[in-house]
């Protein structure tokens, strides 16, 4: 039997999905044109926010990074971007140089390649504690590289890391630019996945978040990004920057987003340093919303499983955007003394560099491992018991031997994702073949140990086990109607 063929067709096409779909288009086209309008009458021309350096084409010619665009035309070819959150200046040192307030370690790293050939945003996350090689320094961990060298230093490691992959342009963003761009957003809609707790005087950090789907104005979405305090440490915390990523760049392409630009465009100016020009950053608007489709964080409908859960998440894959955590591990207890590291797998980043971020493959194809033997990780995001181990069964059945089942999700889906944790999609494609169900999404936010996370979902679960949703939904109406208060009817005496 085969599921995509014997299951029930969607309703989504309906004539109200192409009344909105018509609407979508329509805002699409008057945003696309009034940036392109922008742009042509050139008011906010040059670079974005203060970039001092004016000696980029000299670098170009020494190094090969931050090298002009050839092209006419923005996004004529790839682009690639690294963008580094600066920690914020110690408030009791000087800060009167302009260059001062960027020279600190950069709290977030990542390589943004934007590339029109194959339509498709390519976000590297690097854990900030990577072990690297240091010039004249030995052996320490990136984010230091932008303290001791700036982006050009940061660039130089992270392009020799990734097989050469080009770096063109750079961006420096101060901890206060995410407070800023959020409020100018007018706060983020996100699911907080648990209780965060941690207050340190020292650097004035104080985080209060509680668990559960709220909005989020900037000083809290600045916690949410800052919270590393728990099993993943500095991984969790690029997990959720990964998230945060995706509901902001879906936020900033709402058609509503247009009339806030000028409180956006303030936020960049005040916070950033870069090498980017108005006129790229708009072309890299336009293509992320062209390449949009429908269908994302805001669709939303009720569980059936769990009537005190928010919301079902209707999350969708379709908007090209690709994340990928740097592939590696955790150093083990004593590997390099006292200190603590992420150290690369150097096969699985040659595989990502090589495949995503324009990487050089010089080194031929790496030694292919068994595809049973790759390890599958399961999270049961059904609302329902028992379904990740049904899944692993399933899995087992058709080969594969090397599976986890982790702790449920704590909110049901209605798509299963078969996510790419290191940017494989070859072997999350072939998963996705044999279960007939799910969809392909390139991010590093499921389990770091595994090769691939499945997320099941609703549409999994309904087809193979529709006697469990069943019993489910007729356990779930009657405790809501024993919940109702009950009514006592008295005998109207004559």
């Amino acid at each position: 039997m085969n599921p995509r063929r014997d299951r029930p067709q969607s309703s989504r096409f309906t004539p109200r999905w192409f009344l909105w779909r018509g609407l979508g288009v329509l805002a699409a086209g008057m945003l696309a044109g009034a940036g392109a309008r922008v742009v042509m009458e050139n008011p906010w021309g040059g670079p974005i926010g203060s970039s001092p350096n004016g000696e980029l084409s000299e670098i170009c010619r020494e190094s090969g990074l931050f090298c002009a665009n050839d092209s006419t035309k923005p996004l004529e070819k790839p682009l690639s971007v690294l963008v580094l959150g600066v920690d914020r200046p110690d408030p009791q040192r000087s800060t009167s140089r302009p260059q001062q307030m960027w020279s600190g370690r950069s709290d977030t790293i990542l390589l943004v390649r934007v590339d029109p050939v194959a339509e498709a945003i390519n976000v590297l996350s690097v854990p900030r504690d990577t072990r690297v090689r240091l010039p004249e320094r030995g052996i320490g961990k990136i984010n230091s590289a932008n303290a001791r060298g700036g982006p050009l230093l940061t660039g130089e490691i992270l392009s020799t890391l990734l097989s050469d992959a080009p770096v063109d342009r750079y961006v420096l963003l101060n901890t206060e630019g995410i407070v800023a761009l959020v409020d100018a957003l007018g706060g983020i809609d996100i699911y907080v996945e648990k209780d965060m707790q941690y207050d340190d005087n020292t650097q004035d950090l104080h985080i209060d978040l509680k668990q559960g789907q709220q909005r989020l104005n900037g000083d809290q979405a600045h916690q949410y990004l800052r919270f590393r305090q728990d099993e993943l440490g500095d991984i969790g915390r690029v997990q959720r920057q990964q998230k945060l990523m995706r509901v902001i760049s879906r936020q900033l392409l709402k058609p509503r987003t247009l009339l806030r630009f000028p409180k956006i465009k303030q936020a960049i100016e005040e916070n950033v340093e870069t090498s980017l020009t108005w006129e790229e950053l708009f072309a890299i608007l336009r293509f992320a919303f062209d390449s949009q489709e429908s269908g994302g964080e805001d669709d939303r409908v009720t569980p059936v499983s769990n009537p005190s859960d928010a919301t079902l998440q209707n999350e969708s894959a379709n908007d090209r955007l690709n994340l990928v955590l740097l592939p590696g591990r955790f150093s083990e207890s004593g590997e390099f003394g006292d200190r603590s590291f992420w150290v690369i797998d150097p096969v699985a980043t040659y595989k990502v560099a090589t495949s995503l971020f324009g990487g050089i493959p010089d080194f031929g194809t790496p030694t292919a491992r068994s595809l049973e033997k790759q390890r599958i990780s399961i999270e049961n995001a059904t609302g329902l018991p028992q379904m990740g181990g049904r899944m692993a069964d399933s899995l087992e059945k058709r080969g594969f031997s090397n599976i986890a089942i982790n702790a449920d999700a704590p909110r049901a889906i209605p798509i299963t994702q078969i996510l790419a944790q290191r940017g494989d999609t070859a072997m999350a494609r072939e998963i996705q073949a044999l279960l007939g169900f799910g969809e392909v999404r390139v991010q590093s936010t499921g389990d770091i140990s595994a090769e691939v996370t499945v997320r099941v979902g609703r549409d999994w679960a309904e087809y193979w086990y529709p006697e469990v949703v069943e019993r489910q939904q007729r356990e779930l109406r009657s405790r809501q109607n024993s919940a109702l208060p009950q009514v006592v009817r008295r005998d109207r005496l004559d």
